[in-house]
């Protein structure tokens, strides 16, 4: 998971991108509205009584999102086959805007690229995959399971009409 966030290699979908923003982003805020109710900032000027310790954790706080936001993005222009340095668009205020887009918005290369794999929360296979191999498992298994086991009940373990078994059936003796 900590790779996900901190390493700038490989790559990721769009889904991955914007979820990742959004952790960051809930991460940010929390930290915001922790620090306004514990400090109990209301104005501009109680801002500036802070203790020094919240200056170094909003510091690290604010360098560690941004390194956060720089790995995503350049996971993503390698899922766009682009080189990573494309993210320096993102801090050209007009040109942004077209940053984002492409990002947030455009297919990645299909299959395997020069900077890896694709990246999915299921290994190396995608869901669709990952659903057949269950799938197929699933028929071996019933396929080497001894009859026994068959899911439609048997003809020869019903009473005859009018014929008791002696067990117990859901809420009945006998028939």
């Amino acid at each position: 998971m900590l790779t996900f966030f901190f390493s700038p290699v490989g790559r990721i979908g769009r889904l991955q991108w914007w979820m990742g923003h959004i952790a960051v982003l809930a991460l940010t805020a929390a930290f915001a509205v922790w620090l306004a109710d514990t400090c109990g900032i209301t104005d501009e000027a109680s801002a500036e009584s802070l203790p020094p310790i919240i200056d170094i954790m909003s510091f690290v706080l604010f360098f560690s999102t941004l390194w956060i936001n720089c790995c995503l993005t350049i996971k993503r222009y390698h899922d766009l086959d682009r080189s990573g340095w494309w993210l320096i668009i993102m801090f050209i205020p007009v040109i942004q805007f077209w940053a984002i887009l492409e990002c947030g918005f455009f297919s990645g290369s299909d299959g395997p690229n020069d900077y890896g794999e694709r990246f999915s929360m299921f290994g190396r296979q995608g869901l669709s995959e990952e659903l057949e191999a269950m799938r197929r498992r699933n028929r071996q298994a019933m396929a080497t399971a001894p009859s026994s086991f068959s899911i439609s009940p048997r003809e020869d373990s019903r009473p005859e009409p009018g014929e008791t078994s002696g067990q117990t059936r859901f809420g009945r003796l006998g028939t």
